[in-house]
């Protein structure tokens, strides 16, 4: 079993996060697809509400997120890579001993440069902003054979 200290840090500034402030900070990330952030999300609604002791193990990410057992190691590799989560605690290999990982959620100053805005989105994929809502209502038509 090995231990990591959570004083060590990799990025600039960065911290501990609480489940919200970091699910919050998840949304506008763009981690390289909807698998990833799915399995994101399943890790931080695990976690403690300081951000602490999220040990969902990566067969039930995968169930949670209906992925692959492949897909939510590797989410949770890139999550680890981004700086988004620390590993505390390493579990057991393939999880043969019931023993999850430990993870902390973090957030730190660099990740503005994962960020895309919404208007750079849709610039991207030639779509215009949403100016209102445009509805288009329908006549309702009287087919009913029993009013009278």
């Amino acid at each position: 079993m090995q231990r990591r200290s959570a004083r060590v840090t990799a990025y600039k500034g960065q911290h501990i996060a609480s489940k919200w402030e970091w699910l919050d900070a998840l949304r506008p990330l763009r981690l390289g697809g909807g698998n990833f952030k799915a399995v994101a999300m399943a890790l931080g609604s695990h976690a403690n509400k300081d951000g602490t002791n999220a040990r969902p193990g990566i067969l039930r990410l995968a169930y949670e997120t209906e992925t692959s057992r492949s897909t939510a190691a590797r989410a949770i590799r890139q999550l680890e890579a981004l700086g988004l989560i620390f590993c505390v605690e390493r579990g057991s290999a393939n999880g043969r001993r019931g023993r999850a990982s430990n993870y902390t959620l973090t957030l730190h100053e660099d990740l503005g440069l994962l960020c895309e805005s919404y208007e750079v989105w849709l610039k991207k994929h030639g779509l215009e902003p949403e100016t209102g809502v445009t509805v288009n209502l329908v006549q309702p038509v009287d087919n009913d054979p029993w009013a009278a």
